[in-house]
């Protein structure tokens, strides 16, 4: 079940080919990288914040409970999804949304790393969100 109802007419329909793989600087990958090294030292991540976020604000708000995995699941379709694209299958995406989630996570956990953000950080989370 994705926890996100529907999507928009901004969304595009994408698929890489199949030989081609997210390069390493990809923002799905800093994430993932500087959220590792986070949980390595004993903190949490900003996918770990938003695991603990969302159940009550998902109940709350809809009244439904989600799992951990479910969460995780619907936090990363995207990154996941174009990893494992084996060419021959299309989703729909917000693509400025999906890429400004990640972007941010990676942005906050260099954040949390560092004790500090750039000014171009900075900007990016002072920017208005897709």
């Amino acid at each position: 079940m994705r926890l996100r109802s529907s999507y928009t007419a901004r969304s595009i329909s994408i698929c890489p080919e199949p030989t081609i793989s997210a390069p390493s600087h990809s923002p799905g990958a800093a994430e993932g990288q500087l959220g590792e090294w986070l949980t390595q030292r004993g903190q949490t991540n900003m996918l770990g914040r938003l695991k603990q976020l969302v159940p009550p604000l998902a109940v709350k708000n809809t009244g439904q409970t989600f799992t951990s995995k479910e969460i995780n699941d619907d936090l990363n379709f995207v990154r996941d999804w174009l990893k494992h694209c084996k060419g021959d299958e299309q989703i729909e995406i917000e693509a400025r949304a999906d890429a400004f989630m990640m972007i941010e996570r990676a942005v906050l956990n260099f954040g949390s790393i560092a004790n500090r953000l750039t000014e171009p950080m900075l900007r990016f989370l002072a920017s208005e969100a897709p």
